[in-house]
């Protein structure tokens, strides 16, 4: 079968990775895939593009900035000249399909919604094309979550099926050697944007050492989509708050840490989540979006009881006060809660949705 997986672009996102991992086990499980995005690539400390398999082609559709129309018309081209039999799509890359899916006879159409739907959807146009296509069966809406789709029925009026996001068995890349026994590392996966919220995080980790706790926490990600606000977190940053910006080995972090935090104001289903469940390290998030399907409380992992910078530090000391027992035992909770989210049955699962009509 071939298949199409279309993105706005590759970057350090969640829905990027995702779709690099999909791509990467449909090919393994026998699948012609490849991938493109609307926009032109930076190839520069892209870390996403070297995950990607090499048999896997990549292109772009060479898109503009706003509404771009002759984008529309290059990926009819494109789906016509390749022959493809199936074209996935994600997140804001969804209103460019919708000629395609007029035009384009035999090719099936999905869609996966990443993030709260009314979010995702956008303005009146966005919103305007995804209501056709999903109301008139031109393309197959996905979710990712209960709440995802709660969100999605919310919105749309109609329920759509999901399908928990998945990644790859862990495999160490490198040695990592931030840990040290009497200290507390915590590490944050996530691009600084206003989302992420990670104000709370920091200042509530900043109050924690200024009690005297023995804690350091590593941020990963980019800083810059949003300069001005990493400008101004910045004054949270020392010794013990630490800014490392991308890499592309997150889960060598994981995996030598003693939490993952998110602080989010929302979220659709946090491959960072996924990532920590995959090495055994116990997730401490705020209650938005997927967490709250993911994170069983208290027994692989801790939600805060709201978005309060009091909810959130509370959160924080009733973890670094359990026993060394608790905190194995939900290491051995979070590492179990990976099954649920491997590539392998993420991959089986779209693929029967490729093959059946909608």
């Amino acid at each position: 079968m071939k298949i199409l997986q279309l993105i706005p672009t590759l970057g350090s996102g969640g829905a990027e990775r995702f779709v690099a991992e999909l791509s990467n086990e449909l090919l393994n499980i026998g699948q012609d895939c490849s991938i493109a995005t609307l926009y032109d690539l930076s190839k520069e400390n892209n870390h996403v593009l070297t995950t990607i398999n090499h048999n896997i082609k990549l292109f772009s559709l060479h898109k503009k900035s706003g509404m771009d129309l002759k984008c529309m018309f290059s990926l009819i081209k494109v789906i016509k000249q390749a022959g493809f039999q199936v074209v996935h799509v994600h997140s804001n890359a969804i209103p460019y399909i919708f000629l395609a899916t007029i035009f384009c006879n035999n090719v099936k159409f999905v869609a996966t919604i990443h993030s709260h739907a009314k979010r995702e959807a956008g303005g009146f146009l966005t919103t305007f094309l995804r209501r056709i296509m999903f109301k008139w069966h031109l393309c197959q809406p996905i979710t990712i979550s209960e709440e995802s789709n709660a969100s999605f029925k919310e919105f749309y009026k109609f329920n759509a099926d999901i399908i928990y996001n998945g990644i790859s068995d862990y495999k160490v890349k490198g040695e990592i050697t931030h840990c040290n026994n009497n200290e507390f590392v915590l590490i944050h996966p996530a691009s600084c944007q206003p989302i992420k919220n990670q104000v709370l995080l920091l200042s509530s980790v900043k109050r924690l050492i200024e009690e005297g706790v023995n804690i350091k926490l590593i941020w990963l990600g980019s800083n810059q989509t949003h300069k001005d606000l990493f400008h101004e977190l910045s004054k949270f940053l020392s010794n013990k708050i630490i800014y490392k910006g991308v890499v592309d080995n997150v889960r060598d972090y994981l995996y030598t840490a003693d939490a993952m935090c998110l602080s989010s104001r929302m979220e659709g289903m946090p491959m960072t989540i996924i990532e920590a469940f995959s090495v055994g390290c116990i997730p401490l998030c705020t209650p938005v979006g997927g967490c709250i399907n993911m994170i069983q409380n208290g027994k692989n992992g801790f939600l805060s009881k709201d978005l309060s910078e009091s909810a959130y530090y509370n959160m924080l000391k009733h973890f670094i006060n359990l026993t060394e027992e608790k905190r194995a035992t939900l290491k051995k909770n979070s590492l179990a809660s990976f099954n649920k989210y491997k590539i392998h049955t993420t991959a089986s699962s779209y693929l029967k949705i490729y093959n059946t009509r909608y």
